[in-house]
C-alpha cells in the first residue's frame, strides 16, 4: 500500500519548484516506462497495477486503480507510475555539428515535441533558455513520447547564450519573414534558434543571430507552430 506522505510527495512533482526542490520527476504510462527502462534509467520508485508487464521483468510496487488515480498527473491514469532523478546536465559547450537552441518556449505540448524532432533527426542534445518552460513537467515528458530519455537537455545561463557566436560558424535564428532556409548553404558547426509563435527570438539571442532564416510560405497561414517550424527547418538543414 502507498503511503500518504508518498502520495503527498508525488503530487507536489506537479509543480516546477517541488521537482527542483526534491530533484525528482514522474513518467507515466506503459510506453514511456517501458522506452525509460530500454534506455537504462533506473528509477527510484515504480508504482504500477497488477497486469503491468516491464519490458524485462521490471517490478515495483504493486498497487490498486484508486491509488494510482490519486498519484497520477493523467487525465487518464495508465498502468504504471516511474518516479525519476532529474538529470544534472552541464553545460558543456556548443559541441555538435548542429545545435537545437530553444528560446522562450512557454508550451509543454510544442517543446515536447520538439525533443521528439531531435530524436527524430539524431541530435544528442538541445539547448534551452532560461525561459523556456520546464523540459521536465508531465505534459513535456508525455509530448516527447520517450524522446527525452535519450536526448540530454541543457538549460543555458545567460552568460552561456553570448558565447553562441565565437563557437559556431553560423547562427540561423528562425523568422517569420527572411531568408528562405532553402537558400542558405549551411556552414558547419552551426546553431538553429527556434523562437515561440506568439513572441519570436528574444531581442538578446537576435543580436546574436548571423543568419535569419524563413520557411517559404506559398498560401496564407498566418503563421507555423514552433514545433511544426522546428521540424521542417530541421529538415531542410540535415
Amino acid at each position: 500500500m502507498i503511503s500518504k506522505n508518498q502520495i503527498k510527495l508525488l503530487k507536489s512533482l506537479e509543480y516546477k519548484k517541488y521537482r527542483k526542490l526534491h530533484g525528482l520527476f514522474v513518467a507515466e504510462g506503459p510506453k514511456l516506462v517501458n522506452e525509460l527502462l530500454l534506455e537504462g534509467w533506473q528509477p527510484k520508485h515504480l508504482f504500477h497495477l497488477p497486469e503491468w508487464q516491464g519490458s524485462n521483468g521490471e517490478t515495483g510496487e504493486e498497487i490498486t486503480d484508486r491509488e494510482l488515480s490519486q498519484i497520477s498527473q493523467l487525465s487518464t491514469p495508465n498502468e504504471v507510475l516511474a518516479v525519476l532523478q532529474l538529470p544534472e546536465n552541464e553545460f558543456n559547450g556548443f559541441g555538435h555539428k548542429l545545435n537545437l537552441v530553444i528560446d522562450g518556449i512557454k508550451d509543454p505540448g510544442n517543446l515536447g515535441t520538439m525533443i521528439r524532432l531531435a530524436d527524430w533527426y539524431g541530435l544528442k542534445e538541445i539547448f534551452l533558455t532560461p525561459d523556456c518552460t520546464d523540459a521536465f513537467s508531465a505534459k513535456t515528458v508525455q509530448a516527447s513520447m520517450g524522446s527525452i530519455f535519450r536526448i540530454k537537455i541543457t538549460q543555458l545561463a545567460q552568460q552561456e547564450i553570448v558565447l553562441l557566436p565565437a563557437q559556431m560558424a553560423q547562427v540561423l535564428g528562425a523568422f517569420l519573414d527572411a531568408t528562405p532556409v532553402k537558400s542558405i548553404e549551411p556552414k558547419w558547426p552551426l546553431s538553429l534558434v527556434i523562437g515561440s509563435e506568439s513572441h519570436g527570438i528574444s531581442q538578446e539571442i537576435e543580436n546574436l543571430v548571423t543568419h535569419k532564416i524563413s520557411i517559404e510560405r506559398k498560401g496564407k497561414a498566418e503563421s507555423l507552430n514552433a514545433a511544426m517550424a522546428c521540424g521542417i527547418l530541421l529538415d531542410n538543414l540535415l
